[in-house]
């Protein structure tokens, strides 16, 4: 998958997303993808995206959906989960239409994952690279994720990690030679915060 997306390739996305959000709230239903956008090798690649929404007033989460796994175009996927973001994410209530306006959103394009062979968490954290490592963790039925994103609130590894592995539901000082960890980066960009719909 190519990584990288160009400025107008960027706003596009963003647009598409945006416009997945306002059609689920009129016709709670998926907008259909773009057959011209389709027709795009941009967004005809296969890739997966992770969709993230904060309200623009107090930049706390509003909602934040995606996958791990490239399994259909960016496009549709960035559609897909645009949806899943503001009315399936069952911490927060479904994006209402008066909110819209104050909904703020940032794609994140995965890179494949890189299994990251370490025997001991020191290893671990000496193999994670802040601000640029999203980190999935798994053991025994627990999995988890971090976003690169996250490296703005928890900035020192050890925090990073400890705090992925209570979000796996395990100790934060747990650890196992069976726990497996993954690292990749993010093409990731964002409205500005000055976006008028």
């Amino acid at each position: 998958m190519k990584q990288t997306l160009n400025i107008e390739q960027q706003q596009t996305l963003l647009a598409q997303a945006r416009a997945s959000i306002v059609y689920g709230c009129k016709y709670k239903a998926y907008l259909a993808a773009d057959k011209n956008l389709l027709k795009l090798a941009a967004f005809s690649q296969i890739a997966a995206s992770f969709i993230t929404l904060k309200t623009k007033s107090s930049m706390e989460l509003r909602g934040c959906t995606g996958t791990l796994t490239a399994t259909k175009s960016l496009l549709l996927d960035v559609i897909e989960h645009a949806y899943a973001a503001a009315f399936q994410d069952s911490r927060f209530a479904p994006v209402r239409e008066d909110e819209i306006d104050d909904i703020h959103l940032a794609i994140s394009v995965i890179s494949p994952m890189e299994l990251l062979p370490v025997s001991s968490e020191r290893e671990l954290l000496a193999n994670l690279r802040p601000n640029m490592d999203g980190l999935l963790i798994e053991q025994a039925g627990h999995r988890a994720t971090f976003l690169p994103s996250v490296w703005e609130q928890l900035r020192d590894k050890q925090s990073f990690l400890r705090q992925l592995k209570q979000k796996a539901g395990l100790s934060a000082d747990y650890w196992s030679a069976d726990l497996r960890a993954y690292r990749y980066t993010t093409c990731y960009f964002q409205e500005p915060l000055e976006y008028e719909p």
